[in-house]
């Protein structure tokens, strides 16, 4: 077993989860998995992934989020003053040590503790990958009204990913790849979920263009495109429930990041006349429903992978100003 006395078994853990990897990755095993092993295997994964204790289950209760960090000073603070030798004429304790020491060094001290990076390790690398792959499964049980618990544990650790990794980890392209298969499964069934997720990761998903890898950029065009109507959605429902969010600066940023694909060597391709061919679209079929169908142009011959990524980054960023020019009417 992999798990032993509520911790991961160290000199078989890595090579268990690469022997699971390598089962699931066959796709009639995936296929006929059973469900209560489905959602055990990506329990363990994440939990592994997110440093949360190796038995912990998806019903149990949200482990406490970060402590604050502000309260961890003042115990210190409060901590030394008790310790600190009290005047004989007052009774009242005195700061001994550097007069000069400043809140402006502790909180330096502070965001450089911050800043540093989560080190990832071999085993969290292969969970990572073995989620991706259960959590793309056409027959998980995320939508088992058995496990309706599923969808609103899945979003949680998934935004919590995105609190605990910085943009630059290894473990980034498997997530887009789990966080596009689970919101492909969800949009349509889960909105709530889905809008929760959205308007308390959209700031921490913008972070994440920052990479250079054109595939992540690619799933990351899918994922802004899937949440978009639900970060815009104006049901006051949503809007009770999902955390605060502002809209208007959300968006802007978003239009900002894509701009600046434009002037980035390394970043998306722009749309090529030579991909594309002048045709108007005609009003009695509905083809303007169809892909990379416009009403005066549409694909042409040479339209290739990185033609379509830049049509759908241009489609994005339509919608994004079409959606701030609303705001400032």
């Amino acid at each position: 077993t992999i798990v032993y006395r509520q911790e991961f078994l160290a000199p078989v853990a890595l090579h268990y989860l690469k022997a699971l990897r390598c089962l699931v990755g066959h796709t009639p095993h995936l296929e006929h998995l059973d469900d209560v092993d489905w959602v055990r295997i990506v329990e363990i994964g994440f939990n592994c992934l997110l440093g949360d204790p190796i038995g912990r289950k998806f019903q149990d209760e949200d482990l406490p989020q970060d402590v604050d960090d502000s309260k961890l000073f003042e115990e210190d603070e409060n901590q030394d003053e008790d310790d600190l030798p009290a005047t004989p004429r007052t009774g009242k304790r005195t700061r001994v040590g550097t007069p000069n020491q400043s809140h402006s060094s502790i909180n330096s001290k502070r965001s450089r503790s911050l800043l540093m990076q989560v080190s990832v390790t071999h085993e969290q690398v292969e969970s990572m990958s073995l989620i991706a792959v259960l959590l793309g499964s056409s027959s998980s049980p995320i939508l088992s009204t058995e496990y309706d618990y599923l969808p609103s544990a899945i979003m949680n650790r998934l935004g919590r990913f995105l609190e605990r990794y910085s943009c630059d980890t290894s473990l980034l392209h498997d997530y887009v790849v789990a966080l596009a298969s689970t919101l492909s499964q969800l949009t349509l069934n889960n909105t709530l979920e889905v809008t929760k997720f959205g308007l308390g990761s959209w700031d921490a998903l913008l972070k994440l263009w920052g990479t250079r890898n054109k595939r992540i950029k690619e799933g990351l065009v899918s994922i802004f495109r899937m949440l978009f109507p639900f970060v815009t959605s104006e049901s006051e429902t949503f809007r009770l429930t999902a955390m605060p969010f502002n809209l208007a600066d959300g968006l802007r940023t978003l239009c900002s990041v894509l701009d600046g694909e434009a002037d980035n060597r390394r970043g998306v391709d722009g749309l090529s006349l030579e991909c594309l061919r002048l045709e108007t679209a005609d009003d009695s079929r509905p083809q303007l429903n169809s892909a990379f169908i416009a009403k005066s142009f549409r694909y042409g011959w040479n339209f290739d992978g990185n033609q379509a990524l830049a049509w759908a980054v241009l489609e994005l960023q339509a919608d994004c100003i079409a959606k701030v020019c609303r705001f400032q009417r």
